[in-house]
Formats: structure tokens, sequence, C-alpha cells
């Protein structure tokens, strides 16, 4: 009895195993892009950054209201 279980499961692993292998591939619909992030549509208004700026203290401490971003982050 319990060999005709075993060969059941086997059976039973196999057959599941071949439906999965026979399975055509998903092809993916949806695409990320990050060119809307780069256009100057939405950013319209606002100063951008093309160089360098020397960091002037302590008026760089608060916002800037000139830029859409502000992007600080701090390691140490």
């Amino acid at each position: 009895m319990k060999r005709l279980i075993f060969a059941l499961i086997i059976l039973a692993a196999a057959i599941g195993g071949l439906f999965l292998w026979r399975q055509p591939a998903q092809q993916a619909t949806a695409q990320a892009s990050l060119l809307p992030l780069l256009t100057e549509e939405d950013s319209a208004g606002y100063a951008r950054v093309t160089v360098p700026n020397a960091i002037e203290f302590p008026r760089d401490l608060g916002p800037h209201p000139d830029y859409q971003t502000e992007w600080w982050y701090y390691t140490g």
C-alpha cells in the first residue's frame, strides 16, 4: 500500500512538472521609463543645477524654493 501511495505521489509530481514546463513564457506587458522625469515640462519655473554650486552656510541650511527638489543625505 505504501508503494502505491509513493508511486501515485511521484506520478502526480511528474505530471505537474510536465504541465508547468510546457506552459509558454508570459511576455511583460508593463514598461517603466525615467524619460518623463527628465523632461522640462514639469520643471518649468524652477532653477536647474547644471554646474556645481559652492555651499554657503548658514544660507544653505534652509529651504531652496527656486529648485523643485531638495535632496539632502548624511553619510557618516
